[in-house]
């Protein structure tokens, strides 16, 4: 799943999608969330409006990825992130290597 936006409606909505996917799914599907761009905030501290959900998710195998490029534009380092996030070195490149193992990609906007 792809996250770009700063807008915490659009979090809300991701987090929705995941759920869904998971009572749907079970533990038959993998996730991951990637954000960058404006998106990195969804996994900023100080930021996040999701952190309780994140955790809930994260216990049952979601995976939360930073993008490090979006990470090094904006001076935010790995402190500044939540503890379920894990960094990747580009969001882009990991979203288009899930594809090509296979993923679906699933785009969060409105």
């Amino acid at each position: 799943m792809e996250l770009t936006g700063s807008d915490t409606l659009i979090w809300k909505g991701a987090i929705n999608n995941i759920r869904h996917l998971k009572e749907e799914w079970g533990e038959n599907v993998e996730i991951e969330l990637v954000a960058h761009g404006p998106g990195i905030s969804f996994l900023q501290k100080d930021k996040t409006t999701q952190l309780s959900a994140m955790e809930e998710l994260r216990k049952s195998g979601v995976v939360f990825a930073a993008c490090n490029n979006s990470m090094k534009a904006r001076n935010i380092s790995l402190a500044d992130l939540v503890s379920q996030a894990t960094v990747v070195p580009s969001g882009v490149a990991e979203i288009v290597t899930k594809q090509e193992q296979g993923w679906s990609y699933l785009k969060t906007s409105f």
